[in-house]
């Protein structure tokens, strides 16, 4: 399995269900936006903008809206950043991302629109948001002109602070992005599992599930451990808990099933 697979379904889950989407584009994206986002004509596209130049780079998730009061459409891009460290190529990779959208629309006989990139980065390392110009700062300003500089909205959460997160309206949001956002610290997500689950407010069972596994993947909590968490959560969630380790049980037994056969299929040829 790749390195970014998980995390690549996990926030791909979240940001394809519409009522989340929309929660996330009012919390992290600016009002200069937002005021102008016609909200009732946001659509998920089932489509992917990433050739394989960018495939080891981004994941993308892609909602087509309206702009308000005018008759014109524009595409938010949810870049999510596979890397945990400070990648100098990346708003050169976010300029081909967006030209490169456009050249197939072009090709296709279809008019170019706007195209809103938003880079989403979990990793560990500390990373400052730049522009293009800013890796060219030492030319004179009247060669600057020349630069295709673009402005791009760069949802770091690591420049969050836990209270930030816990903070946000939508408490099934807040809970995974503190689960993204600490994913590398096995301590502190087995410390804070049951105010986690406790947050997983939302009819979406799918979503519900899908985030438990992805934190228990992750924990591993023993059987002792699993029953102290049951009994810890309130008695309307505790059904849909047991279900989802259930379910992360029969997954890891499946994976062991298929590790096994590989082996198997293998020692043949020695």
């Amino acid at each position: 399995m790749d390195l970014h697979q998980p995390h690549d379904q996990f926030f791909k889950a979240i940001m394809q269900d519409k009522a989340m989407a929309t929660d996330y584009i009012k919390s992290f994206l600016p009002l200069s936006i937002t005021q102008n986002i016609d909200f009732s004509s946001l659509v998920l596209e089932d489509k992917s903008y990433i050739d394989e130049l960018l495939k080891s780079t981004f994941s993308d998730i892609v909602y087509s809206c309206k702009v308000k009061n005018v008759d014109e459409n524009f595409e938010i891009a949810i870049l999510l950043e596979h890397k945990s460290y400070i990648d100098i190529q990346v708003t050169f990779q976010i300029l081909y991302y967006i030209s490169s959208t456009w050249m197939k629309k072009i090709a296709n006989n279809e008019k170019p629109i706007l195209i809103v990139p938003v880079l989403f980065y979990h990793g560990k390392e500390k990373w400052e948001y730049q522009t293009i110009t800013t890796l060219f700062s030492n030319l004179p300003n009247e060669l600057k002109q020349y630069i295709p500089n673009f402005e791009y909205i760069f949802n770091n959460l690591q420049s969050l602070s836990d209270q930030d997160i816990r903070a946000l309206q939508n408490q099934f949001l807040s809970a995974n992005f503190l689960a993204l956002k600490h994913y590398f610290d096995r301590f502190w997500l087995k410390e804070n599992i049951v105010e986690l689950f406790s947050k997983l407010l939302t009819e979406n069972k799918n979503l519900k599930t899908q985030f438990i596994v992805y934190v228990l993947n992750f924990v591993q909590l023993t059987n002792e451990e699993q029953i102290k968490v049951i009994e810890k959560v309130s008695s309307n969630q505790k059904k849909e808990i047991m279900n989802a380790i259930e379910s992360w049980k029969k997954e890891g037994m499946e994976i062991g099933m298929k590790k096994g056969i590989e082996e198997r299929n293998k020692a043949k040829y020695y």
